[in-house]
């Protein structure tokens, strides 16, 4: 695999320690914490909701900071990232149209996945030097 190709996958790998991993301590802090919710307008969540998403982005984070030793052996999660965001984004639209999300979320949140998506995309599939796809 060329340096390229490799750079890529850690960039995408980072992306998910930084925003999987903040973004979950972020739900957990502000499951327990009323004040931050309302600051931030965040309505408050399901305990089994957080009790199940919160350690699956944790796993994730903590998933793609092994990867960055081999690359190559965390593409599973960046394509099964690439096939369950779009459907994560369809909820989000649906909950933000209902109104059990406040807006600025759903934008916030979407932009996030939809950068994971094209991001995972550009570092799997992108061409390399030759003009080939990889």
């Amino acid at each position: 695999m060329n340096n390229k190709k490799e750079f890529k996958l850690k960039l995408m790998y980072w992306y998910n320690i930084l925003v999987t991993g903040g973004f979950a301590l972020l739900i957990a802090v502000m499951f327990f914490i009323q004040n931050l919710r309302d600051l931030l307008v965040w309505r408050g969540a399901d305990p089994i909701v957080v009790s199940l998403v919160v350690p699956l982005f944790i796993v994730m984070a903590v998933f793609s900071a092994l990867s960055l030793a081999n690359p190559t052996s965390g593409i599973l999660l960046l394509k099964i990232q690439i096939f369950y965001k779009p459907f994560a984004i369809a909820f989000i639209i649906y909950f933000a149209i209902v109104q059990k999300i406040h807006i600025l979320w759903a934008i916030i949140i979407i932009a996030g996945l939809l950068l994971y998506i094209i991001g995972n995309i550009w570092a799997i599939y992108g061409k390399n030097k030759n003009g080939n796809i990889n």
